[in-house]
């Protein structure tokens, strides 16, 4: 086989992106004619040293006519046929079917081609005459080999050019082609429905045509073999995602250190749990925030029903605060960073290093935190909302949207929910699967976990699987071959790109907290048809703002949506938060969220014919009288019953987080924040903790006791000790 080529008179050559005939060699200059019959003159330089230069060959598709064969996808009885032509070949030009004395067969070399006597003429016209074809054609087989080998001789009539389904009109498969562009925004149909519509869309392009489809099983075959790759037949948002996939080459997006970009997306979870109040299943979303330069999980968040904006801001909140051990965990799910000791972090942290109960924690989790410097999100309405828009402005991180319908701009994170709903939800007690058409009978029965359960379990599995797990797409251009786990790698980060994190402000929870600006009446503040009232606002009553270019002395009034039994007023003397409650509540001031207040306000409007002044009056009561049958679980209807499920553990999620914020605000409430507070509390001293007839929790749900050892997370560490269902419920117990 040729390994060079010849440029002479005649040759075709490649060359400035078009094929090129050679008419004549001159000194120092080519001259070639293109396809057109245009001659030109170069400098043989310029035509040899471009790029794209070479000489063409049979086997080149630059060449009319020719395409390249692969000796892979040639049959194997016209891959046979040409081995055959080999041995024949070589035997007339060698007088040895493979080519050489040593490789000789035992009849070999036979008299009419043995070298010594005959010559290579003399042999070929033997040959010929043996194989009965002429002179001419085995030369040509001849030069084939010399050109392009084994598949030179490849009979290539026999193979001719690859078309899928060569009998079936163009024009049906450009309509059928269009029937499919037309099905990705809509819902599935059967074949049977694609092929009328394929007939109808017939008349449409050729209407003057009698276009025949073929056979209903050619159809079909057809049809699959055109839907490949577009999820025509599977579920419909994987269709509409598959649409929206870039049409050019993915890039990936180069990170250099941790924390340059954490990716925030939320799913729902695949699991029920329970609800603390009436101990009906309940569904729950999932927030994650997972840094793309190690893959690290850096904080999550779980939901009853649907993420608010104040909870994505507050993610960002858990991002930047330090993680501690839990009991039960193993010793590897410790913080171990050489970057940073241990010690150091906890003298830091100071107060915040020790439990609500004033107890020392049990140190650091080995799961980062750092100061993020931007952070990619989905258009959801969660991540555009004015609360986590604000917190990434107070937190001075840049807020970068994803292109929408694109899952491939935040595809790390995508493939995190998949790999925590097959490793870690799908262990849960009360797992739904992925859809209806993978959920188990009566699924809703063996949800056993609260939803603080639930995040206690996920932050074990985090710490103890997830951070300490190696990952194939973790690569350290120096080592490509080392096994690196998010850990691992954020211990590369610290000691090449240096630690930067900066112990957050005690009062950051409030500060990423809504806002509402309300001007301090003499009687208090009106926000969201209530108001609230407290004597710490008697020297700004009526006072002007201290704002510039806010019109009508408005104060900033942050509020928690969980909670609005109080909102939250910055002193601008003593700089000090204080909690405004209430006015006109009950005397158990009963915390609320902003879907109980919203059903609260239908009720007042069904009722109809309350003058302005007394709507307020006719609100407060309403509520109240909402609150006190949720507390006494004596909800009436489907949607009381729902909203008292949200009610119980928002409010509880949103008053623990509260008492973790430092320092506390000065609360003129009856519910002191920081005083010790249990169901009777939250929800009235004669509120049943279940209902009647209903089993202890203890039954109920013992064997989802939310033990980190029942779980299967894939690691050898051993099993913790179980955690005991608690008869009373303390809003201290549920964690976010």
């Amino acid at each position: 086989m040729r390994q060079r080529a010849r440029l002479e008179a005649g040759v075709k050559i490649w060359w400035d992106g078009q094929p090129w005939t050679v008419t004549g060699l001159f000194a120092g200059e080519i001259e070639v004619q293109d396809l057109r019959g245009k001659r030109a003159r170069i400098l043989m330089s310029v035509v040899t040293e471009a790029p794209d230069f070479k000489v063409l060959t049979g086997a080149d598709p630059g060449v009319e006519g020719a395409s390249p064969v692969y000796l892979d996808s040639v049959p194997p009885e016209l891959l046979r046929a040409a081995e055959e032509l080999e041995r024949q070949l070589m035997e007339a030009l060698t007088g040895y079917q493979h080519g050489s004395r040593a490789l000789a067969l035992e009849h070999e070399p036979r008299p009419q081609y043995d070298p010594e006597f005959t010559t290579v003429r003399q042999r070929t016209t033997a040959k010929a005459r043996e194989l009965g074809i002429g002179f001419s054609t085995l030369w040509r087989y001849k030069q084939k080999y010399e050109e392009r080998g084994l598949a030179g001789l490849v009979d290539e009539r026999k193979l001719g050019p690859y078309k899928d389904f060569p009998r079936v009109d163009d024009r049906v498969k450009r309509a059928i082609a269009a029937v499919l562009d037309e099905l990705t925004e809509e819902s599935n149909i059967p074949k049977t429905q694609l092929r009328r519509r394929t007939r109808r869309k017939l008349k449409d392009f050729f209407p003057d045509e009698a276009v025949e489809l073929p056979s209903e099983k050619t159809f079909n075959k057809l049809v699959d073999r055109m839907a490949a790759g577009r999820g025509t037949f599977g579920a419909a948002k994987a269709r509409r995602s598959i649409a929206n996939r870039p049409s050019n080459l993915y890039r990936y997006f180069q990170v250099v250190r941790p924390g340059e970009v954490v990716l925030i997306d939320s799913t729902p979870l695949d699991a029920f749990a329970l609800d603390p109040l009436t101990f009906k299943w309940v569904q729950v979303q999932l927030t994650i925030a997972m840094d793309l330069y190690t893959n690290s999980l850096l904080a999550w968040r779980f939901t009853p029903v649907s993420t608010k904006g104040v909870d994505a801001a507050l993610l960002l909140y858990d991002v930047v605060r330090p993680k501690f051990m839990r009991n039960g965990w193993p010793e590897n799910a410790r913080w171990s960073y050489v970057g940073l000791p241990e010690a150091i972090v906890v003298e830091l942290l100071g107060d915040e290093a020790q439990g609500l109960d004033g107890q020392e924690l049990g140190g650091l989790a080995g799961v980062p935190f750092l100061n993020p410097e931007a952070v990619w999100v989905d258009r959801g309405r969660v991540f555009i909302s004015r609360a986590f828009r604000d917190a990434c402005v107070r937190l001075g991180i840049d807020l970068q949207l994803a292109r929408p319908y694109t899952p491939t701009d935040k595809a790390q994170v995508e493939r995190l929910f998949r790999t925590i709903r097959d490793n870690f939800v799908v262990n849960l007690k009360g797992y739904k699967g992925p859809d209806v058409y993978a959920r188990g009978k009566d699924v809703e029965s063996e949800a056993f976990f609260f939803i603080d359960e639930i995040e206690a379990e996920f932050a074990g599995w985090v710490a103890t699987y997830w951070q300490n797990r190696t990952h194939d797409g973790l690569e350290i251009p120096d080592l490509p071959k080392m096994d690196l786990s998010p850990n691992r790698m954020y211990e590369e980060g610290l000691m090449r790109a240096g630690f930067t994190y900066v112990l957050p402000d005690p009062n950051l929870y409030f500060e990423l907290l809504p806002t509402e600006w309300r001007k301090i009446q003499h009687y208090g503040i009106d926000l969201r048809g209530l108001r609230y009232n407290s004597e710490v606002l008697d020297e700004w009553r009526d006072a002007p703002s201290p704002y510039p270019n806010i019109r009508d002395g408005a104060w900033p009034i942050r509020y928690d949506p969980r909670d609005l039994s109080e909102v939250f007023f910055h002193d601008p003397t003593l700089d000090e938060w204080h909690a405004i409650p209430r006015h006109g509540a009950s005397p158990v001031n009963r915390p609320f969220n902003d879907a109980t207040l919203s059903y609260a306000k239908s009720l007042v409007i069904a009722r109809g014919g309350a003058t302005a002044a007394d709507r307020r009056r006719e609100l407060n009561q309403a509520l109240d009288d909402l609150l006190d049958r949720i507390a006494a679980l004596e909800v009436e209807g489907r949607k009381e019953r729902r909203l008292a499920a949200v009610h119980a553990m928002r409010t509880i999620e949103a008053h623990a987080e509260r008492r973790r914020a430092a320092p506390q605000p000065q609360v003129d409430s009856v519910m002191e924040p920081d005083a010790e507070a249990d169901l009777d509390d939250l929800f009235g001293p004669d509120a049943p903790l279940q209902p009647a007839g209903s089993p202890a929790p203890e039954d109920a749900a013992v064997q989802g006791s939310g033990a980190a050892g029942e779980l299967d997370y894939e690691h050898e560490e051993p099993a913790s000790e179980p955690r005991k269902r608690l008869a009373v419920l303390d809003p201290d117990d549920f964690t976010v």
